[in-house]
């Protein structure tokens, strides 16, 4: 029983360390600890059979047993290790299936721990199966603390997980020999048998105003996805999204949602913050390395965690990392590799498990990033095209029509996979019964520039092919607020943050203070408002809400301080100092293809003074976190992964 009791342990100590416990959250942490330790209770169970019929303790079925523990192990939770990592996890193929890989490495631990076992005695394999349960349950958690976007900082991470994981198998295998192999089994026991009275009884985290039947809620934030995807094509061709269509019709589908940024990092803090980016400052660029901005930035997965919720991140993109924040408050933060097949079947499997509490999940989705290798039977035939698949030419080069053509036919077969995939989990909820308690909220982090311009990619300039995104918003299923409704006004990527809240906490959500792990409070700094007011209002009608200006900029670029302000009718964009600027008139010209800023002076005068009045300041020098992160090294496997995806040179 030494697997189960350990592996229970540390299941228990993972989530606890998250945050979660208390009589609240018990199930939570019970659950977690179960799920982890079912197939090892199963192994447990085989040993003891084995012992009745084995004829001496080395047993050869016995062995095998032994050994088979180790595979699984590593099998398991080997993987929290290297997600992080984009080469190790490239070759490996580390996807959400079990892995030969690493089955084999387990095996391989498991023929060492084996033969040590032989020659020190069985305190020495509880010792071992302690130590590396736990450096495989918890030790990425440990590691995630020193996580960093440079290299020394993230060995300093695994070195320190490790080492302490070492010492913990140590002292176990001295404190085994001195007091006896029963009696450390006996010991073992207890203390794995204390840590769930602990979960149960120890502090918890949820405030007076925790519902146990609030919606759950469901964020997929599909990144690089324009938002005229969502638009009905002309000319009788296929829509790429024909699913999310359909789901948007259960609920608001908003066609003038803004980002503030045109790159991912920025806008997905935004997402989860409600705050814009010249607030929190996440992504302030020092030459190639991004910032993390203000270090107590808000974020919402520790509010709702007060509040009752359960929170899991699955992310698909080398800057959505726990060094900028995103892990903060979460039961599960897990970096997951390959396409949205692999997002929507974690996703599911993890909200299947944990329904018994009101959940939140962001799952994020990479697919319409650049390179776009979707499946091939999706649209028309792929064609052989050397250029569309030099980054390097399609940027800087000029490109023929069909080349422009056969890209852009491919970043649409990326779309219509991502597309079949949010229909295939929205089916998957409903077999189970989650329509019913959940709220979906879709939308993107920035678009993609496919030569509107004659730009390609994104993250440089503020066009609306970057900044404006899909957003649609779907109430459960039997819910009493009005859906199947197209609204026109603008929002942005700052409301979305400030409509969960209110979800979770009622209309008074977005105004509430946040609880703090420290027992104080602050108050909630959100730049958005919820957009449950267009729920509320009768069809037809205007929503009685003030008009909120969009503050767009933190292009993907050091020391450029461009930025633009948009009402939903003009956009201006203005150079640092406004030495730069230019107007567009978005009702005549959506395509902004005419500057009309010596046409309209009093605009000019009135977007010039959204900033202020919104309590910004984009022309202002941000204080630099850490000045010395632009002369050293991005770590390599991240710098890799990062070029391949057009963020680096």
């Amino acid at each position: 029983m030494n697997t189960v009791t350990a592996v229970f342990f540390f299941a228990v100590l993972k989530p606890l360390i998250s945050g979660y416990g208390g009589a609240w959250f018990f199930p939570v942490v019970a659950g977690e600890a179960v799920n982890a330790s079912l197939a090892f209770l199963c192994i447990a169970v085989g040993h003891w059979a084995l012992k009745k019929l084995a004829k001496s303790d080395h047993d050869p079925a016995e062995r095998v047993m032994h050994v088979a523990t180790f595979a699984i192990l590593f099998a398991a939770f080997g993987k929290a290790w290297l997600e992080p990592l984009a080469g190790p996890s490239a070759l490996l193929d580390i996807d959400s299936k079990l892995n030969p890989a690493l089955i084999l490495v387990g095996t391989f631990v498991g023929l060492v721990s084996e033969r040590i076992t032989r020659s020190r005695g069985a305190t020495a394999r509880a010792a071992a199966i302690w130590g590396i349960a736990g450096w495989l349950l918890v030790g990425p958690l440990v590691a995630s603390e020193f996580d960093h976007i440079v290299s020394d900082r993230r060995v300093v991470g695994a070195a320190v997980s490790t080492g302490g994981f070492a010492m913990l198998t140590a002292l176990i295998g001295v404190f085994g020999r001195l007091i006896g192999e029963a009696s450390l089994k006996r010991l073992l026991a207890a203390i794995a048998a204390a840590s769930i009275v602990f979960a149960g009884l120890g502090p918890s985290p949820v405030g007076d105003h925790a519902r146990e039947d609030a919606d759950s809620i469901l964020l997929i934030v599909v990144d690089t996805l324009r938002a005229d995807m969502l638009d009905a094509p002309s000319g009788g061709a296929a829509h790429p999204m024909p699913h999310l269509s359909e789901i948007a019709r259960r609920g608001i589908r908003f066609t003038n949602a803004v980002s503030p940024s045109p790159w991912t990092l920025p806008s997905t803090t935004t997402i989860i913050s409600g705050m814009n980016p010249y607030r929190h400052r996440v992504g302030t660029m020092a030459g190639s390395v991004p910032l993390r901005g203000k270090p107590d930035a808000f974020h919402l997965a520790p509010t709702l965690r007060h509040a009752g919720y359960q929170s899991a991140y699955l992310v698909n993109n080398p800057y959505l990392r726990p060094y900028y924040g995103f892990a903060d408050g979460t039961l599960l933060f897990r970096r997951y590799h390959r396409t949205a097949h692999d997002g929507t079947a974690l996703a599911m499997s993890w909200m299947n498990r944990h329904d018994f509490r009101p959940f939140f999940t962001m799952l994020h989705l990479m697919d319409p990033h650049w390179p776009y290798e979707s499946p091939t039977d999706l649209g028309d035939e792929r064609l052989e095209c050397e250029a569309c698949d030099d980054l390097a030419r399609l940027q800087y080069d000029h490109t023929d029509a069909g080349t422009r053509r056969e890209v852009e036919r491919r970043y649409r077969a990326e779309v219509s996979f991502t597309d079949d995939e949010i229909g295939r989990l929205y089916e998957l909820l409903d077999e189970h019964e989650m329509l019913e308690s959940t709220w979906i909220i879709v939308t993107s982090d920035h678009g993609e520039e496919l030569w509107d311009h004659d730009r390609f990619l994104h993250g440089h300039t503020l066009f609306d092919e970057l900044v404006r995104v899909p957003l649609v918003v779907v109430p459960p299923r039997g819910s009493d607020v009005t859906g199947g409704r197209v609204v026109h006004s603008q929002v942005r990527l700052e409301d979305v943050a400030p409509t969960i809240l209110e979800i979770a906490l009622g209309p008074d959500g977005p105004g509430r203070d946040r609880s703090l792990d420290d027992g104080s409070v602050s108050k909630l700094p959100l730049d958005g408002a919820s957009l449950l007011d267009f729920f509320r209002a009768e069809p037809g009608m205007p929503v009685a809400r003030k008009p909120r200006p969009a503050l767009l900029g933190f292009v993907q670029a050091d020391g450029v301080q461009r930025y633009a302000v948009r009402d939903g009718d003009m956009k201006l964009i203005v150079q640092r100092k406004g030495v730069y600027r230019v107007l567009y008139d978005l009702l005549r010209d959506p395509f902004e293809t005419r500057n009309v800023l010596g046409e309209n002076s009093d605009a000019v005068g009135r977007l010039m003074g959204v900033p202020r009045s919104l309590g910004l300041d984009p022309a202002a020098e941000p204080a630099r976190v850490e000045p010395s992160s632009a002369q050293v090294a991005l770590d390599a496997d991240i710098t890799e992964e990062l070029r391949s995806l057009g963020y680096l040179d």
